[in-house]
């Protein structure tokens, strides 16, 4: 278990983001709520513009992005043979790798493949439209 806490913060899908990233504003979701993906527990995050986005709580793993304004289409690609067992990582989506890349570490510390923050279980730990924060 580690105290580690991941803050999310989205920005307007349009020629706005770069702007908006470059100041640190922050967009405010219209929606979060908790939802099932593929068996595992999710976060679904609804932006006034009608972007979509699913994370899951294994691995903190953004499965679904759909980019709003009329488009239903998700442009994330999960594979057709992942596994979804809250035990191994999920093949696709944005995954969350930390704190390595690539084969795992020999050694005491024993790291898995791309880090253990893919793997890890992790919850909402603070609310708001505005902020929010995933820790494990």
């Amino acid at each position: 278990r580690t105290d580690a806490k991941l803050d999310l913060t989205l920005c307007e899908a349009e020629s706005e983001a770069t702007m908006a990233q470059a100041s640190g504003e922050k967009t405010s979701f219209e929606a979060v709520s908790h939802v099932k993906y593929s068996g595992l527990d999710a976060v679904q995050l609804r932006h006034p513009n009608g972007a979509v986005a699913t994370v899951t709580l294994h691995g903190a793993n953004v499965v679904e992005w759909t980019a709003g304004n009329g488009s239903k289409e998700n442009i994330l690609f999960v594979s057709k043979e992942a596994v979804f067992n809250g035990k191994k990582a999920i093949r696709g989506g944005i995954p969350l790798v930390f704190p390595q890349f690539g084969a795992g570490l020999n050694g005491p510390t024993g790291l898995p493949s791309h880090g253990f923050a893919r793997i890890s279980k992790w919850n909402l730990a603070a609310g708001g439209f505005d902020d929010l924060s995933f820790e494990s």
